[in-house]
């Protein structure tokens, strides 16, 4: 087995992928949530995330995922796309996420003008 690929040779560095496999798949159903716009499956998945991998609430991405749902409730298109910007200048989001982030930010417009 390739060094750093779970080997058990005693020169192999220690790894753990879990942690990197899990932000991804993390990341992407908290986007759909967000996407449909649904707090309560949001929060849940949070908890659940949380419950799984306690340091998750440590990383950018979870910090992220807060305040683009917060963002989301709080009916705020211009604080998503700052909270959004700000995290891309750090590490850039694949066009899968940017897509889906741009529909997500469309939402919250369309639903502000649905008041007007």
């Amino acid at each position: 087995m390739p060094p750093g690929h779970g080997s058990t040779s005693p020169s192999a560095p220690p790894t753990n992928p879990l942690p990197i496999h899990l932000s991804s798949t993390r990341t992407s159903p908290r986007l759909t949530f967000v996407l449909r716009q649904d707090q309560v499956a949001t929060q849940r998945a949070l908890t659940s995330y949380r419950d799984l991998d306690p340091s998750f609430t440590s990383t950018r991405e979870h910090q992220l995922l807060e305040d683009l749902a917060a963002a989301v409730e709080q009916g705020e298109p211009d604080a998503f796309a700052d909270k959004l910007f700000q995290y891309d200048q750090m590490s850039k989001l694949d066009k899968w996420k940017t897509t889906i982030l741009l529909r997500i930010k469309s939402g919250i417009e369309e639903k502000g003008e649905d008041f007007s």
